[in-house]
C-alpha cells in the first residue's frame, strides 16, 4: 500500500486533507473535512492520520505500507513494534506488515491549544467526560472540545445513493447532539472522512483506528485513547503531554 504526501484544500465549509492511496491494484483518495472554525488547529503537515486509518485495510490485505509524507517518529515505532503485533493477535484475520515512511519527524513542536474526544453519546462517552472533565484534571489535559465523528457508525453504503442517506444520519444525529456541548460548556465540531468520498469498503467495518485517524488531523503524536467506546482524545493543534 502506498500513501501519497497529503494535499490541503480549503473550501467555503472548511478545510479538507487527501491523500491518493494505493492499494490492490488500484488508487483511492482519501480524505478528510474539518470545519472552518477548527481548520487551524489541523495538522497540515504530517501523514499521521492518513496512516492511522489505513492500518487496518492494509493489515486485511496483507500490504506493507509505504508512505511519502513525514509521520511522527514516535508513531511509526510504535504502530510496527507494539500495535500490529498486538493487533494480529487480537483478530487473526490481520497480517502482521511492515510500515516505512520517507521522513520522520517528532511532531512535537507546536503548542497544545485544546483538549478534545470523540463523543457519541452513549454511557462511555459520559464515563470519559465524567472522567476528564468533570473532575479536576491537570492544566493541559482537561476536556474543552467534543468530536462527532463520521466514521461509519452511520451506515455502511451497499449500493447507489446509501452514501446520501447516510450523510442525512449523520447530519440528523449532530443536530441532536450539538445541543449538549453548549449546555456543559465544551466547544463540539462534526469531522467527516473517508475513502473517494466513501467509506473505506464495505468490508471494513468502524474500527477503533478510524477514530484514531480523526484525531490525528489535529495532533502531531498520536492519540491518546479513552474510554469511550470508538473514540480517542488528542490535544489538537499540539501533541499529548
Amino acid at each position: 500500500m502506498l500513501i501519497e504526501k497529503p494535499i490541503m484544500t480549503e473550501t467555503p465549509e472548511g478545510l479538507t486533507l487527501s491523500a491518493k492511496v494505493s492499494f490492490q491494484g488500484r488508487e483511492e483518495e482519501c480524505f478528510y473535512s474539518v470545519p472552518r472554525q477548527y481548520s487551524g488547529m489541523a495538522d497540515t503537515e504530517s501523514s499521521n492520520c492518513f496512516l492511522a486509518g489505513m492500518i487496518y485495510p492494509a493489515m486485511r490485505y496483507g500490504e506493507d505500507i509505504e508512505i511519502k509524507g513525514v509521520v511522527s517518529a514516535r508513531l511509526l515505532y510504535n504502530l510496527n513494534e507494539y500495535l500490529v503485533p498486538l493487533m494480529t493477535i487480537c483478530d487473526p484475520r490481520l497480517k502482521r506488515i511492515r510500515i516505512s515512511a520517507s521522513a520522520v519527524d517528532d511532531c512535537g513542536c507546536r503548542e497544545a491549544k485544546a483538549v478534545g474526544t470523540g463523543f457519541s453519546g452513549g454511557i462511555d462517552s459520559f464515563a470519559t467526560i465524567c472522567e476528564h472533565f468533570v473532575r479536576p484534571e491537570p492544566e493541559g489535559f482537561r476536556l474543552t472540545h467534543l468530536f462527532f465523528f463520521n466514521v461509519g457508525a452511520h451506515g455502511i453504503p451497499k449500493k447507489p445513493g446509501d452514501m446520501e442517506a447516510m450523510e442525512r444520519q449523520f447530519r440528523a444525529r449532530y443536530e441532536k447532539f450539538k445541543g449538549y456541548p453548549d449546555e456543559a460548556g465544551l466547544s463540539t465540531s462534526s469531522t467527516r472522512g473517508g475513502i473517494s468520498k466513501s467509506p473505506l469498503s464495505p468490508r471494513f467495518r468502524p474500527s477503533c483506528s478510524s477514530s484514531a485517524a480523526y484525531a490525528g488531523i489535529f495532533s502531531p503524536l498520536p492519540a491518546t485513547p479513552t474510554a469511550s467506546s470508538g473514540s480517542s482524545s488528542a490535544t489538537a493543534g499540539g501533541p499529548m503531554r
